[in-house]
């Protein structure tokens, strides 16, 4: 009779909320970082290194049930006690056969290496463990070494512990931001406000104020951090099977000639989340209220019908059944969300339509789960 596990797959890194076998059950208390277990009747404690190896068990009153070492690659050292976790070297679990779980592949301590080729191809030896260095870098991930200690709240540690995997914009091949003017060009050196120019172009205080705009030179001197507040969240209409290629397209060669694609991050029906525009630079997503806001489309129609006019005004032209948000999808927008309300302290996650009241994005499928991640993640 083999293990049933019950996961928790909305964070980042796949956390074991329980463990059942045809003897006995082992339930698990997650803080940031594995707290306790239980077997239903009592409660053991786990106590860690600096590296965050599970270096002793402790019952209710802080007595130890077990004591174990670990040399710098994992390799168990000693063990003494009638306590028993499952959780080891760097906090993760360990199988029977020695084998380090680290979600994407197997680590072996006894090898020092990786079973498997890194998937993510970010390192030079893909079967590497940490830069062979397992003194200064572990990887929970599998995907990616990092420096800290279990203790740590750097930039560098939260980002690893809570960042979902987001396919980059050099791995989807993204094409570069495209400035196709500069007020300059229309104008010479004389700034002229108020005229209409439907490209995006590159900011300029005086004289486009609306446009491509780095926050390091927009908001010079405030860190992301000061700017970033909210998240709206956005689906992709009648168009709705959109690939994240196909929204960069439509936004740099429509009718708006955006400089780059407006969204910061794009979740496909599969779930997968795309880098969008640079989170550093303000997005084009919301009509005139962008700074401080990260746009993130859902891929997807999650309102029923095509519609003709102006909202309120407005006429149903056909009746299609709307989409449904995939589980994988919710799954992943929870998790980014979770992501930069850790990194940037979100205020607010917000709909398209409660910032521009004149749309129905995101769609009356998704609003309720828009309502519920600014319940559980918005401060306002």
């Amino acid at each position: 009779m083999g293990t049933t596990c019950i996961l928790d797959v909305a964070t980042p890194l796949t956390m074991v909320l329980a463990e059942t076998t045809s003897q006995d059950s082992i339930y698990y208390l997650h803080g940031l970082d594995l707290v306790a277990q239980s077997d239903g009747t009592t409660i053991d404690y786990l106590a860690y290194d600096g590296l965050g190896s599970v270096r002793q068990v402790l019952d209710d009153v802080s007595v130890p049930l077990l004591n174990q070492t670990f040399d710098p690659y994992g390799n168990l050292l000693a063990r003494g006690g009638t306590g028993e976790s499952r959780f080891g070297f760097t906090g993760e679990q360990v199988d029977a056969n020695g084998l380090v779980y680290l979600r994407a592949r197997y680590y072996q301590p006894g090898m020092g290496r990786f079973l498997n080729m890194d998937p993510s191809r970010q390192e030079m030896n893909p079967y590497q463990y940490g830069f062979s260095n397992p003194i200064d870098y572990t990887d929970p991930s599998g995907l990616i070494p990092i420096e800290c200690m279990i203790d740590s709240d750097s930039d560098e540690c939260l980002d690893a512990r809570f960042r979902p995997y987001i396919v980059s914009r050099e791995q989807w091949g993204a094409r570069e931001p495209v400035f196709e003017y500069c007020y300059e060009d229309f104008y010479g050196e004389e700034c002229i406000r108020g005229e209409d120019v439907f490209w995006e172009g590159l900011y300029d205080a005086d004289c486009n104020p609306d446009g491509y705009a780095p926050y390091e030179d927009y908001k010079p001197g405030q860190t992301l951090e000061e700017i970033i507040f909210g998240a709206v969240i956005h689906h992709s209409g009648n168009t709705n099977d959109m690939t994240i290629q196909e929204v960069q397209n439509e936004h740099m060669d429509g009718n708006e000639h955006m400089a780059d694609i407006g969204y910061h991050f794009v979740i496909a029906k599969d779930g997968t989340i795309y880098e969008g525009r640079d989170i550093g630079v303000r997005g084009f997503h919301v009509t005139a209220a962008n700074t401080g806001r990260v746009g993130i489309l859902v891929v997807g129609d999650f309102e029923p019908g095509d519609w003709l006019g102006t909202y309120p005004n407005d006429m149903k032209i056909s009746n299609e059944d709307p989409d449904i948000p995939t589980s994988n999808q919710i799954d992943s927008l929870t998790a980014l969300i979770r992501y930069l309300d850790v990194i940037y302290g979100l205020r607010l996650v917000e709909g398209h339509n409660d910032v521009n009241p004149d749309t129905r994005c995101p769609g009356n499928r998704l609003e309720p789960y828009v309502v519920q991640l600014d319940s559980q993640f918005g401060g306002e």
